[in-house]
Order: C-alpha cells, then sequence, then structure tokens
C-alpha cells in the first residue's frame, strides 16, 4: 500500500486511481519523482491539448495510458508491462456507462433526422438570374457562386426545347441541369448537369458535365436526381441512364415511350410494343419485368402532375377474325388488370384507387328522314323535261333528289360514332355517365375523382331538302353528306359535373373554362369570349360540389381558387373575389400550391407596379416600384424592384413567407429559374 502523492490518502496495491481524488497514481508519481516534470524538455511521448475536458481512462493495443490536461501543460505517460491492466473506480465506471448512453442517444438522433429530417434546417434559394448578359446562380442566403458558362440560347427563359424546360434542378435540389439547343430549328437539346452549389469550373463551350447530346422530348430524374434517364433517337431509339460523374449506359433500344414512377421504377414500351417495369442496377443496367404486350400508350402520374406507383396504359386489342382493332384501358398497381374493353381514351384518371373517367365509340343508327325534311317532292313532280339538249339546275336537282327518293329516306341509313363517356370506380363497377361527350373543363382528385365537361345533344331542327348545296346531292356520295349533317346537327347543349359516377348540370350552356378548390369541395365555371360581344358570354358561376352554381362576375378571363374565395381576372385588369373588387391594372398573379394565397402585381404603370399576397380574405402588401415576380414555392418569392432605365435591370429580392424581404443581388435584368433546396 501506498499513499496519493497529490492528496495523501492511502491507495491499495494495484489500484491505479486514488479514491479520494481520481488521481492516476502512475502520473501522480512521475510528476513527483521523475526529472520529466512541467517545464523540462518535451520528448516524444509529450501530448498538447486544446481544451480541458473530463474523458474516462482508456487503454491502446499497447497499453498505453493517456491523461489529460490542460491547454499548454505537458503530460507525461508511462509504459507499464505487458498484461497489467488499470482499474475503474466506481465513479469511472459510472461515468463511462453515462458516456455511451449519451453517444447512442446522440448517434440515434443524427441518423434519424438524417433520414427523416427531425430538426428544421436552414433553406437556400438557388437562384439562376441574367446580370451583365450573362446567367448568374446565386443563393438566397446571399451567397454569389458566379456565372454559368452557357451559350446565349440557354437564356431565353420564354422557350422551352420540346416541353423541356431551359434550366431546372432535382427533387433535392443538390444538382441542376441545363439544355441546350444544338439546332433551333430542331427539338434535339444536350443536357448538362453539375452541382447547385459549387463553385466548380467547367470549359468555356460547357457549362457542366455532358448527360447527353441529340436529346429528345423529355428526360426524368432518379436516386435523388443523381442519375438522368433520356431518350435518344438514333434509328433504333435508345433509352439511356446517366450517373453524376459517370458515364451513359445505353439501358435498352426501340423504346417508343418511357417514364419514372417515384425515384427508382422505369416503365417503357419496348420492342415489339411491350410493356416493361424495371429499375437501374448500381453497374448501370436495368433489372426488367414485362408485364404486357400491344401497350399502344402510357398515362404515367408524372403526367398529370401528381405522385403514385401506379399507372394507367392502354392496350391493343386485335380481332384477327373480322381484322379489326380495339383498345383495352389497363391499370397497373403491382399487378397489371383490364379496366374496360373498347376504349378510345383515358379522360381523367385516380393513380391510387384506379378510378377513371374513360369514353368509348358507340356506334348510333340515323335514317335520313330523322335529319331531312322532304320540302319539294311537290315542285320536283312538276317539273318535267325541257326542250333541250342539257338539263336546267332545277332538272339537274330535281332528278337527283328523285334518285335518292326512290330508294326512300326512311330506308336510307347511315351509323355514327358517337362518344359515350363512362366511370370506373376502382373495384369492378361502371357507370355510364353521358352517350355524346364533349371536352374536358378540368378535374380533381381531392375529395374524390371529379370532372367538370362539356355535353353535345342533337338539335331537334331538320335540314330541307332545298337548302341542300347541288354538290352535295350526289347519289353516291349522299351517305357522307347524310353523316356530316347529322354530326352538324350535335351542338354542346351544357356544361356538366361528374362526381363518382353521378352527373350534375352546372350551366345550361357551353364553358371553356373551370377550376376546383384544393379540397375539391367547390368549383367554378365560366366562358372566355373571343369576340367580347357582351358580358353574358363571359359569365363566371360558382358553387358547391353537390349544388347549383350561381353567377358571382362577367367578363373573366381566368379564375381559380384561394381557399374558398374564387378569384377572376377580367380583361381590363380587375381582379375580383367573389365578385369584389381586389385589385386594379393586374399584369402577373398566381396561386400557391396549397391554394391558400394568391400574389397579384397590381397598379402598374409603365411597367412597375405593386406587390400583395392575398389570403384569407385580406389583401397585404409585399413592396412597391416592382416590376415582375417569380414563385419559388408556397411561401417564397423572387421579385425584381428599382427599374434602372439606364441600365434597363433591377435588383433582386427575396420574400420569404411573412418574413422581411431581402436583396440578393444588383444590376438584374431578369429571373430565369428558382427553387428551393435544405443547406448541406
Amino acid at each position: 500500500m501506498s499513499n496519493c502523492k497529490r492528496c495523501g490518502v492511502s491507495v491499495p496495491d494495484g489500484h491505479t486511481l486514488c479514491q479520494n481524488c481520481q488521481s492516476d497514481v502512475w502520473s501522480a508519481f512521475s510528476a513527483a519523482d521523475s526529472a520529466d516534470s512541467v517545464g523540462a524538455p518535451a520528448t516524444e511521448n509529450t501530448h498538447y491539448i486544446g481544451s480541458a475536458f473530463d474523458v474516462p481512462f482508456c487503454d491502446s493495443d499497447d497499453n498505453l495510458g493517456f491523461d489529460f490536461t490542460l491547454s499548454g501543460q505537458r503530460k507525461t505517460h508511462k509504459i507499464r508491462e505487458k498484461g497489467q491492466r488499470k482499474r475503474l473506480s466506481k465513479r469511472a465506471k459510472r461515468n463511462v456507462a453515462v458516456a455511451a448512453v449519451v453517444a447512442v442517444a446522440v448517434a440515434a438522433v443524427l441518423v434519424a433526422d438524417s433520414v427523416f429530417g427531425i430538426f428544421p434546417r436552414k433553406t437556400v434559394t438557388p437562384v439562376v438570374y441574367v446580370k451583365d448578359s450573362a446567367a448568374t446562380l446565386a443563393g438566397s442566403n446571399g451567397s454569389l457562386y458566379g456565372n454559368i458558362d452557357f451559350s446565349g440560347n440557354a437564356l431565353s427563359a420564354n422557350r422551352d426545347i420540346g416541353g423541356v424546360e431551359r434550366i431546372c434542378f432535382s427533387p433535392n435540389y443538390k444538382y441542376m441541369y441545363i439544355a441546350e439547343e444544338s439546332n433551333y430549328e430542331s427539338d434535339k437539346y444536350t443536357l448538362y448537369m453539375r452541382k447547385t452549389f459549387s463553385n466548380e469550373t467547367y470549359p468555356s463551350d460547357k457549362c457542366g458535365l455532358i448527360v447527353g447530346t441529340g436529346i429528345s422530348g423529355r428526360y426524368y430524374l432518379i436516386d435523388g436526381g443523381r442519375s438522368v434517364l433520356y431518350y435518344k433517337f438514333n434509328g433504333t431509339g435508345e433509352l439511356r441512364c446517366y450517373t453524376f460523374g459517370g458515364d451513359s449506359n445505353r439501358l435498352c433500344e426501340n423504346v417508343s415511350a418511357f417514364g419514372v414512377l417515384g425515384d427508382e421504377k422505369v416503365v417503357y414500351i419496348g420492342k415489339s410494343s411491350s410493356l416493361n417495369v424495371a429499375t437501374v442496377t448500381s453497374d448501370g443496367q436495368l433489372n426488367t419485368e414485362k408485364i404486357d404486350s400491344d401497350v399502344e400508350s402510357l398515362y404515367l402520374p408524372s403526367d398529370y402532375g401528381t405522385e403514385s406507383n401506379n399507372f394507367f396504359y392502354m392496350r391493343r386489342d386485335r380481332n384477327y377474325v373480322s381484322g379489326e382493332e380495339t383498345f383495352s384501358l389497363c391499370y397497373y398497381n403491382g399487378k397489371s388488370s383490364t379496366v374496360a374493353e373498347g376504349v378510345s381514351s383515358l379522360i381523367y384518371p385516380e393513380f391510387d384507387t384506379g378510378a377513371a373517367y374513360y369514353s368509348v365509340l358507340k356506334a348510333k343508327e340515323f335514317r335520313a328522314s330523322d335529319i331531312i325534311d322532304d320540302d319539294c317532292s311537290v315542285s320536283d313532280a312538276n317539273i318535267g323535261p325541257s326542250d333541250g339538249y342539257t338539263l336546267s339546275l332545277d332538272e339537274m336537282f330535281a332528278a337527283r333528289r328523285n334518285a335518292i327518293r326512290s330508294a326512300g329516306l326512311d330506308e336510307w341509313k347511315v351509323s355514327v360514332n358517337l362518344t359515350c363517356l363512362k366511370y370506373f370506380d376502382g373495384k369492378g363497377n361502371v357507370s355510364d355517365i353521358c352517350e355524346s361527350y364533349g371536352s374536358l373543363i378540368c378535374g380533381t382528385e381531392a375529395g374524390g375523382v371529379r370532372i367538370i365537361y362539356t355535353e353535345y345533344s342533337a338539335s331537334s331542327e331538320r335540314q330541307p331538302f332545298s337548302s341542300l348545296a347541288f354538290d352535295q346531292l350526289s347519289y353516291s356520295s349522299f351517305s357522307s353528306t347524310l353523316r356530316n349533317l347529322i354530326k352538324d346537327s350535335y351542338e354542346i347543349s351544357g356544361t356538366y359535373l361528374a362526381d363518382a359516377g353521378s352527373q350534375n348540370e352546372v350551366a345550361a350552356s357551353e364553358m371553356n373554362m373551370g377550376c376546383f378548390s384544393a379540397d375539391g369541395k367547390q368549383y367554378a365555371v365560366g366562358y372566355v369570349s373571343k369576340a367580347r360581344d357582351t358580358d353574358a358570354d363571359c359569365t363566371v358561376y360558382k358553387g358547391a360540389v353537390g349544388a347549383a352554381a350561381k353567377a358571382v362576375c362577367s367578363n373573366a378571363t381566368d379564375i381559380f381558387f384561394c381557399g374558398d374565395k374564387l378569384i377572376s381576372i377580367d380583361a381590363d385588369g380587375l381582379a375580383r373575389a367573389d365578385g369584389e373588387i381586389i385589385a386594379k391594372k393586374v399584369n402577373q398573379y398566381s396561386v400557391n400550391t396549397r391554394g391558400d394565397a394568391a400574389y397579384i402585381l397590381s397598379d402598374v404603370q409603365s411597367g412597375i407596379g405593386k406587390f400583395a399576397r392575398y389570403s384569407g380574405g385580406t389583401l397585404s402588401d409585399i413592396d412597391s416600384g416592382v416590376r415582375s415576380y417569380y414563385s419559388v414555392s408556397d411561401d417564397c418569392l423572387m421579385y425584381l424592384r428599382d427599374f434602372n432605365a439606364d441600365t434597363l435591370s433591377c435588383d433582386l429580392y427575396i420574400q420569404n413567407g411573412k418574413a422581411k424581404s431581402r436583396r440578393v443581388d444588383t444590376g438584374v435584368s431578369a429571373i430565369i429559374r428558382t427553387g428551393v433546396v435544405k443547406a448541406g
């Protein structure tokens, strides 16, 4: 037994820590007895610690014991004989246990946050704008990332390439994509890819890593936007995949259509019109499952601005006996099923449940006597042959009408296809909606799939025989003449709302615009008059689903819901909420995706106006002197203010929710693209 050199308490043999002051016995003895004390020259066993902190004693594989002290103090360690181990006191053991529990808990929270985003992160808005005739990338946090070197045609924000945006971001906004036309006359383009917030530089003729050249149509992102699927037509129709920093791999050939479900599944129509669902493997290959054959077309969630792992498609059905071709509408939700046969088109789908409105062609037979009144049978009978060598026009008309009469107007029949609207509830039940469907105005999946559409009906008026033109009375072409007369006799009879199979008239005339509220409980329809002859031509109706609509305003050119208020914009720049004027001289407006806030640029004079937010029935000013704005997300907007007529530029501002607007940059001439991303 010995005494602790620090506090003097007895230390039992074999103990390395003083049970009173927890001093290291080895260090205590070394400090007192060794020449290697504080102030002595440093040796290779000396360690300097940047700050004071407590750690449990630990042994390395070489049985080296280290002791930590305040910054600047030199501590030594003594090499113990092999096999000799230090024993921990109860307090030290307790500290070890607590530290271990804390470490595990912290690690668990960090992992959970990385997966589920538990803790809020500061949002940074990547903004691409034009400054000094160059595209510039910045962040809403004030960081400037410099120019993006790409050619001038990509600066055109007003024209996309074959429906592809010039500039866009990945879903997590980590990656940025830039499309440039190689030939202005074609829709083929070169696609570049780069990290959004990066100071990486590229050659002067490139603005990132080349994804592919000669790309046709739309491209899709998978793996969080790190990989890109695109189509290249080179005679065989290649589907290719590019991964950031890697190579472009050809996945398959003879592809006629493709798309993506979620972030990983690829759907495509391949060789021999086969339908395939696949995933891209880590080595850039397709792991494919064939779903069906003779597939004509795809209806994917992304085409309707929604997300789902299910989709619809149209299959070609051949009747090898008659030689006729018909189409079946099919639904895929992990397995394929047939919704209906003899389908002409999908009108509006609900991907999660498999419910859908669709149309079929139904033949209806008409007789000539149903369409034509014989108003000249007596006069034709009294027309005799002329004395000359040629027939008069009256004789020629009479002769042709008599030839048709001899066949019998009641017996002269033609068949005309009518477009019938039907509803499938996703559970095997089909409802007939109408016999003569016109066109779709709008639809929603909120609260159940609903659509607003127009419907035709046959006119009760019949065509007089005497009104038919000379060239329409040919006996050989009378069937086509009759068929055209039948089609022309059908007129829009009204506008209807279909709700899960039930039908209600919402307007007894043709409407050509409409919308639903965000919750799907209210609707509105209107008619945009091209000539604007009268205000009555532009009446807007609003109502609750299942109830009659009422007129709320007229002379509208656009309508949309903001909460439960119907916002209408007219040709004179007046903005109304349920008919009440809320802004004048409007030249820019939008509503967020939640449908609870609208943004309006009004009181515009010489291109400058007042920027405001409408929500909850109240219009709140955001800023004045604004030239234009760009919606970034539901609660984030970028706008240009303080126009400089000499430089034709503005200051760029950002407005996040209710926070005060802040300036991002000066000398900006246009905003090209924006997006929101979590920093880091």
